[in-house]
C-alpha cells in the first residue's frame, strides 16, 4: 500500500481537485492521509467531506505549526509500505502512482523519482529525466544526479520506502521556515544506494504565488542556503561522490549564495557580513573563481574576506 500524505493550509480553491485527481488513480491500494494544519478557510469541511466519500481518505484536524509539522504527523499515521507526498494546491495524472509502482525496475532502487510539469496561467513547462534509468550513490554516479538535481529538491513527485524513513527517523525539520524539502530529500538520500528515474510527468506543480515564503525576502536566507549547500557537500563526502563534477556544481552555487547575501540583503550588519565571510570554504573558492561571472575586485574582495569594505559599499550604497 502507498500512504499518500497531503498537508493543507488554506487552499480550498484547488483542494478539491488534488483531493479529486488521487481519487481517480488506476492504482488503488493506496490511504491518504490529509493534514488540515489549522486551516482558517474551509479547508478543513472539504477534506472532512472527502473522508465522508471514500474511507482511504484519513482526514488529521490539528492547530497550525507549519508544513513541516504536518508532514511529519502524516509520516506517523502512514500504515503503506510506501510514501509519497502531494502538496494541496498541486494535482496528479490518474497513472501517477501506478507509474512509480508499476515500473519493472522499482524493487531495484530506494527512491523513485519521476518528471514534473509546472502550471502558471496558460502556461505549462515539464522538467523530466530523458529517459529510465537506475543510478548508483557511488563515486562513478555523477552525471544523471547533477542533471537532474532540480528533481532533487522537494519531496513531491518520489515514492519513499516508509521503513527506511521510520527506522532512521527521518523528519521534516520544524525549525526551519524553508528548505525543510531540500533537508527531508538529502537525510534519506544518505541512507539509500540507488535512485529510479522515471521519464513521465504526471505530477502537476502549480505556481500559485511569486511572493511564496521562499521567494520572500528575508535577512537570513543566504546563512539558511548555506547551511543547505553543507547538507548536500556531507552527502557527495558521505557517497564518495565528492568529484570534479559535483565540485564544480557545488562552488557555482556556493559564490552565488555569498554574491547574494552581500547585496540582495537591503542593510547588512556588520556581523552579518562578518559571519557571512567566515565561512571557511571560502578558501576552497579560489580554485574556482572563473566559474562564477562576478567583477574582479568582488570575487577579491569576497576571497580575501573584506567584511569591512562591503560594510561600508552597502551602507551607503
Amino acid at each position: 500500500m502507498i500512504s499518500i500524505i497531503i498537508p493543507v493550509y488554506n487552499t480550498s480553491k484547488y483542494l478539491d481537485q488534488c483531493l479529486k485527481s488521487v481519487l481517480k488513480q488506476t492504482y488503488t491500494d493506496w490511504e491518504c492521509i490529509v493534514v488540515d494544519d489549522g486551516s482558517t478557510d474551509n479547508s478543513g469541511e472539504i477534506c472532512d467531506k472527502w473522508a465522508e466519500k471514500d474511507g482511504r481518505f484519513i482526514i488529521i484536524h490539528q492547530k497550525n505549526q507549519g508544513v513541516s509539522a504536518a508532514r511529519n504527523h502524516g509520516i506517523q499515521k502512514s500504515k503503506g509500505e510506501y510514501i509519497c507526498f502531494i502538496d494541496s494546491d498541486d494535482w496528479v495524472e490518474p497513472d501517477y502512482l501506478s507509474n512509480m509502482i508499476n515500473t519493472s525496475y522499482y524493487k531495484c532502487s530506494d527512491l523513485i523519482v519521476t518528471g514534473t510539469k509546472h502550471v502558471h496561467n496558460n502556461f505549462s513547462k515539464e522538467f523530466a529525466p530523458s529517459e529510465i534509468a537506475i543510478a548508483e550513490l557511488s563515486s562513478k554516479y555523477t552525471d544523471i544526479f547533477i542533471i537532474n538535481i532540480g528533481l532533487m529538491y522537494g519531496p513531491c513527485s518520489k515514492l519513499y520506502y516508509a521503513s527506511i524513513i521510520k527506522e532512521n527517523n527521518i523528519l521534516f525539520p520544524e525549525h526551519l521556515s524553508f528548505g525543510e524539502d531540500t533537508t527531508f530529500v538529502f537525510r534519506y538520500l544518505e541512507k539509500i544506494n540507488s535512485i529510479l528515474y522515471i521519464n513521465t510527468t504526471a505530477y502537476n506543480y502549480r505556481i500559485v504565488d511569486s511572493n511564496s515564503l521562499s521567494s520572500k525576502y528575508r535577512d537570513d536566507k543566504s546563512i539558511i542556503r548555506y547551511e543547505l549547500w553543507l547538507t548536500r557537500y556531507h552527502f557527495y563526502e558521505l557517497k564518495n561522490m565528492w568529484n570534479d563534477i559535483s565540485q564544480r556544481n557545488m562552488y557555482r552555487e556556493l559564490w552565488a549564495i555569498i554574491y547574494d547575501g552581500i547585496f540582495s540583503v537591503k542593510k547588512p550588519s556588520f556581523s552579518y557580513l562578518n559571519n557571512l565571510l567566515n565561512i571557511k570554504e571560502i578558501d576552497d573558492l579560489n580554485s574556482w573563481k572563473d566559474i562564477f561571472n562576478a567583477p574582479y575586485w568582488i570575487k577579491y574582495g569576497i576571497l580575501k574576506r573584506l567584511n569591512l569594505l562591503f560594510y561600508v559599499i552597502r551602507k551607503f550604497n
